[in-house]
């Protein structure tokens, strides 16, 4: 009996995504996240990234697809080699590796290696498509996926996608985290073409979509007047036990402390060093403040740049599990973004996935950043902290000194974004809601 309420409740579900589900990388722990409680025998991933380590208990199987499995590209450059199931590639030589021996290459295989020299190899590659292989049909037949949910964010995938969609007759459910649809393939030397593309498989692909998600209210207005139809917001969740928690006053301290926890691309150190430069100048004015600062290992280079004592210093790498305890410890988190033109073009419309997690800590947050982007608007609008939306040393100052110099100030930002926290980000209901999104297309697509 309980077997046949998991059936009719759950979909079976496949990922279909340039990421599986593994601690790598953001979009991995994401995926995490939203599918946590997923009945394993009904969740199954195809994706795109052959050197990722996926979470094995996690799902019935994942199953990466290699360069080599590129109808065209894998044919020419490496014999067409199977995918890999729940695990990393094999090491296989590509057309433009230096250890390939070029005595060997055939005319096209020479040819290719010409143009990669001066072409990005992911635009290349893009023009191309995935065949998926005997093995992984063989798996995707025996799971009869009843919906596909996936991010999308590339040619491959969504290609990827309508191919898996057509085979089985499965909705598709689309997840925008970013505004890749404007900036994706902007400066590739086949640009026309890979956004010709582009713009075809996404109209064909909100047409299967019965449900679509994006990662945030702005968003949700800017898709829907630009693409039609209606967009549902679905930013990223914390855990229950983790709101739940009795709310504490951090440790007494002699430095009032700041905290940043998140990666460092897309040049959001530059906006945190502003912020170490604007701790410098308020300490030479007399007011104490440290700011440390967490980042995965891959940003250890740009990390070093933010080391500026005694104001600011990076801390080391939290695990998942470790970064909302960690924020509890601080008196006030940190949200940065790039005033980068690129960079501002990209997250305009995207919430962070890191701000349900400060809201969760119940510690004022102090925002930095273009004042157009959904997440320091969200951040002012919600009332969870100060935002500081220019680049501008005095306003900067002036927000530091009115969270340094006022407890008052700093529990009440906090408590109103714990509040938000439990509204709108407890991972119970926002998992509960995906399950009824992704039943309802399934059985949309049954009907």
């Amino acid at each position: 009996m309980a077997d046949e309420s998991i059936e009719n409740r759950y979909p079976r579900v496949l990922v279909v995504n340039g990421q599986p589900f593994w601690q790598g990388c953001g979009t991995g722990l994401t995926l995490m996240n939203l599918f946590k409680g997923w009945p394993k025998d009904r969740l199954a991933c195809l994706h795109t990234s052959p050197k990722a380590r996926p979470e094995p208990a996690f799902c019935r199987w994942q199953y990466a697809l290699s360069p080599s499995n590129l109808r065209f590209i894998g044919r020419v450059s490496q014999n067409g080699s199977a995918g890999v199931a729940n695990g990393t590639a094999p090491i296989v030589r590509s057309i433009d590796d230096p250890k390939a021996d070029s005595r060997y290459d055939s005319p096209i295989r020479s040819y290719l290696r010409q143009i990669k020299a001066y072409v990005p190899r992911q635009g290349l590659k893009d023009l191309d498509a995935y065949r998926i292989p005997p093995a992984g049909l063989e798996r995707l037949d025996e799971f009869k996926p009843q919906v596909i949910y996936t991010m999308l964010a590339s040619n491959l995938v969504m290609k990827l996608c309508l191919d898996v969609a057509d085979r089985y007759s499965a909705p598709i459910v689309p997840h925008f985290t970013d505004d890749w649809p404007t900036t994706q393939y902007a400066f590739s030397a086949f640009r026309f073409s890979l956004r010709r593309t582009m713009r075809r498989c996404l109209t064909e692909i909100l047409a299967r979509s019965p449900r679509r998600l994006v990662i945030g209210d702005a968003m949700a207005e800017e898709y829907s007047r630009r693409f039609g139809g209606d967009f549902e917001p679905f930013v990223n969740c914390v855990e229950p036990e983790l709101l739940e928690r009795p709310i504490t006053a951090p440790t007494p301290r002699e430095k009032i402390r700041l905290m940043y926890v998140g990666a460092l691309h897309l040049d959001r150190w530059r906006s945190l060093r502003d912020i170490g430069m604007a701790l410098m100048q308020l300490r030479d004015a007399g007011l104490e403040a440290e700011a440390l600062v967490h980042a995965p290992v891959q940003f250890t280079g740009e990390a070093k740049r933010l080391n500026i004592p005694p104001v600011m210093r990076f801390a080391g790498v939290l695990a998942a599990s470790e970064v909302v305890p960690a924020l509890r410890g601080a008196d006030v988190v940190i949200h940065v973004e790039s005033f980068g033109r690129s960079s501002r073009i990209y997250a305009k419309y995207s919430v962070s996935t890191k701000i349900p997690q400060c809201m969760a800590s119940a510690r004022p947050i102090l925002a930095y950043g273009p004042e157009e982007l959904a997440s320091i608007r969200y951040v002012r609008e919600s009332g969870s902290g100060l935002a500081v939306g220019h680049r501008d040393q005095d306003e900067l100052k002036t927000a530091l000194r009115r969270l340094i110099g006022s407890r008052e100030l700093r529990e009440q930002l906090g408590a109103v974004g714990h509040r938000v926290a439990c509204a709108r980000h407890n991972a119970a209901t926002e998992r509960e809601r995906l399950r009824s999104i992704l039943d309802d297309a399934a059985m949309a697509a049954r009907a």
